[in-house]
C-alpha cells in the first residue's frame, strides 16, 4: 500500500517563527522519505493567517535536495495568484531539477481557486491580469512541456483560445 504525507504548514502563532515552521516541514519530508512513504504533498497558502506556504515550487526544490526517493507533490498551487509567464518557467525549472537530481519525481498540481471568498477576490480583482499573462503560459508550458500540462490547465487555455 502506498501512502502520502500532507506536510503541515499550520502557523497559528507567529511567535513560533517562520524559520522554525519551515524547518519542521522539511523534517517531516525527510522522515517520510526515510520511512518509505510514496510521496509528500505541499499546499500553497496565501491570505490566511493560520497557514504559511506562499512558494511551494521553491520549497519542492528544497525537499528534493534533502530527500532521496519520496515523490514531491504540490497539492495545489493557486494559479490566479501568479503571473503565468513566471509560473510556467518556474514549474518547468522545478520539474527539470527534480528529474535531474532526485529519484522520486514530482507531480505539480494546480487549481483555479480554493474557497468562495478567494474565488470572488480573484474574479473581481484579478480577472484582467489573467488575459494579459495567458500568452506567456501558452509559450512556456504548452510549447516547451506539453506532456506535463494538467487537463485543468489545458481546458483553461483552450477556453480562452475561443474568445
Amino acid at each position: 500500500m502506498e501512502f502520502s504525507v500532507q506536510l503541515s504548514c499550520d502557523y497559528p502563532d507567529s511567535a513560533y517563527g517562520g524559520g522554525r515552521l519551515y524547518k519542521d516541514i522539511l523534517e517531516q519530508a525527510m522522515l517520510a522519505d526515510r520511512l518509505g512513504f510514496e510521496s509528500v504533498a505541499i499546499t500553497e497558502h496565501h491570505l490566511i493567517n493560520l497557514l504559511m506556504m506562499p512558494a511551494p515550487l521553491q520549497f519542492a526544490v528544497k525537499i528534493a535536495a534533502m530527500t532521496k526517493q519520496v515523490k514531491i507533490i504540490t497539492a495545489v498551487v493557486v494559479l490566479p495568484l501568479h503571473d503565468m509567464r513566471v509560473f510556467a518557467g518556474d514549474k518547468q525549472h522545478v520539474l527539470n531539477q527534480v528529474d535531474a537530481f532526485h529519484r522520486g519525481g514530482a507531480e505539480l498540481g494546480e487549481t483555479a481557486g480554493c474557497n468562495p471568498l478567494l474565488n470572488r477576490f480573484m474574479a473581481n480583482e484579478l480577472a484582467d491580469s489573467e488575459l494579459i499573462t495567458l500568452d506567456g503560459l501558452k509559450h512556456s508550458i504548452l510549447i516547451e512541456g506539453p506532456e506535463r500540462v494538467s487537463p485543468q490547465v489545458k481546458d483553461f487555455l483552450l477556453r480562452h483560445n475561443k474568445r
